[in-house]
């Protein structure tokens, strides 16, 4: 990881990770009719995209953004939870 920027993103990201108390990374919550509106779409979202950000700029070759993709596609196609699948 080279600059100071990505730096401090890797510290933040450790120390987010390492400081919260135990349990689920973000919330999640059922989507009907009633409640369309999903917080933990959000969460998740900005979490990961931060990841991303971390890895990306480290210049490395893992190419986290595909598996990450691949992940999330797999999941979703074999999964009956609508938490997933949705």
């Amino acid at each position: 990881v080279g600059s100071g920027k990505t730096n401090e993103k890797v510290y933040k990201l450790i120390e987010f990770l390492t400081t919260r108390p135990h349990g689920p990374l973000w919330c999640h919550e059922d989507i009907s009719p009633k409640n369309q509106i999903s917080k933990s779409t959000e969460q998740l979202t900005n979490f990961l995209r931060h990841v991303v950000s971390v890895f990306k700029e480290s210049k490395s070759d893992f190419h986290l953004e595909q598996q990450l993709s691949e992940v999330a596609l797999q999941t979703a196609l074999c999964s009956s939870s609508r938490h997933y699948a949705g």
